[in-house]
C-alpha cells in the first residue's frame, strides 16, 4: 500500500542523514558560493527592480563568514568576490606567491596585458556611433570623436572596460552597472564645439545676458524657463550667442527689447526673425523717429515727424 511504501522510504531516509564531524584546520579552508535566491534593489530613478545575488564565503573552522552582493553571478563577478574575501580575510599574501610563481616565466609587455589574464571577461567588437560612444552590456561609452564610425576592439572586466584601435587602446572606463543605457563620458573625448557646449549652464547663461542689457537678460530667462528640462533650452541660448556676434550685442538688445513688447514668451527665431529683416532699428511706440529729409524743385527742408504722425 501507499501508506506502507512511504513508511519504507522514511525508514531508508533516516540512515542517508547520518552526519560526520570532519577536524579542520584553522585558515586552511573557506567554502564559498552563492546563497539563495536574489535580493532586490529599487533604482531610485526609475523605480526598477534589480536583483542582487548574495556571495558568501565562510571559513571551514571558525564558521568566520564573508558576504558581498553582485548584480550577477558570471564568471568576473565570481573572481572579484574571492579577490574581495582573500583581502577580508587576510589571505592576499599567499595568493600573491601563487601568482608570482606561476608568472616567473612568462614576458609581458604592459600592465593591462599583465593583469588581463587573471581578470578578462570578454573580448568583442563594436562601431562607434555618431555620438563618439560605443554600445557595451547595455551601456554606452565614449571614444575619441575622430573615431566615429570606425571598427573597434572591446575588452571587458568586472570594474573595468577598455577600447581598442589598430590594438592601442584608445579609452578607458570604470564599468558601469544598473539601470541599462548610462552613459560614461570623458569631455577630452567630444568635439571643441561640444565641450564649449558642456561648460555652459543656466546661471551661465542668465550673466551673460545681464551684462548686455535687462531685455536680453529677460529673454534669456524666459527661454531657460520654457522647458520643464532647463537642459532642453539651452541649444536656443547658444543660438543668441551667435546672434551676438553675428550682429552685435547692441542690436541683440534691441531685439530683445522688441520682442518683449508683443510676446511674453519670447524665443530665439522670433529675435533672429527681427534681426534677420532689420526689425531691431525701428522705432518702438512711443519714440522720435530719425529725421527724414525730403527734397523738391523749389527748395529742400527738413520734416521731422513723431510715432504720433505715424500713427495717423
Amino acid at each position: 500500500m501507499y501508506s506502507q511504501f512511504c513508511y519504507y522510504i522514511q525508514q531508508d531516509e533516516q540512515k542517508r542523514r547520518a552526519t560526520m564531524h570532519i577536524n579542520r584546520k584553522p585558515g586552511e579552508q573557506v567554502e564559498v558560493g552563492w546563497a539563495g535566491d536574489p535580493a532586490h534593489i529599487i533604482d531610485p530613478d526609475t523605480g526598477e527592480i534589480i536583483n542582487a545575488y548574495l556571495f558568501v564565503g565562510v571559513m571551514t573552522y571558525s564558521q568566520y563568514p564573508y558576504v558581498e552582493a553582485f548584480v550577477d553571478e558570471k564568471q568576473p563577478s565570481w573572481i572579484t568576490a574571492h579577490v574581495h574575501m582573500y583581502e577580508y580575510f587576510g589571505g592576499i599574501g599567499t595568493i600573491s606567491t601563487w601568482i608570482t610563481a606561476a608568472l616567473r616565466n612568462e614576458q609581458f609587455f604592459s600592465i593591462s596585458e599583465l593583469t588581463m589574464p587573471f581578470m578578462k571577461s570578454w573580448k568583442s567588437s563594436a562601431i562607434v556611433q555618431f555620438n563618439y560612444h560605443i554600445s557595451c552590456a547595455g551601456m554606452l561609452y565614449s571614444v575619441p570623436h575622430e573615431c566615429i564610425k570606425r571598427k573597434v576592439d572591446v575588452r571587458l572586466t568586472s570594474t573595468t572596460i577598455e577600447i581598442f584601435y589598430n590594438n592601442n587602446r584608445i579609452a578607458s572606463h570604470r564599468r558601469l552597472y544598473g539601470r541599462k543605457g548610462q552613459y560614461s563620458t570623458i569631455t577630452e573625448h567630444m568635439p571643441v564645439s561640444h565641450q564649449q557646449y558642456l561648460e555652459w549652464n543656466g546661471d551661465r547663461f542668465r550673466k551673460w545676458g545681464e551684462r548686455i542689457g535687462t531685455s536680453t537678460y529677460q529673454v534669456v530667462d524666459g527661454i531657460l524657463n520654457s522647458k520643464r528640462v532647463e537642459q532642453q533650452s539651452y541649444r536656443s541660448c547658444m543660438g543668441l550667442l551667435k546672434l551676438a556676434d553675428k550682429y552685435s550685442v547692441d542690436r541683440l538688445e534691441a531685439a530683445c527689447e522688441k520682442v518683449l513688447t508683443f510676446t511674453a514668451t519670447p524665443s530665439y527665431k522670433s529675435i533672429k526673425n527681427i534681426l534677420d529683416t532689420g526689425n531691431d532699428r525701428t522705432p518702438l511706440d512711443g519714440q522720435r523717429a530719425p529725421a527724414i529729409k525730403t527734397a523738391s524743385t523749389q527748395s529742400s527742408h527738413v520734416l521731422t515727424r513723431g510715432a504720433d504722425y505715424y500713427r495717423r
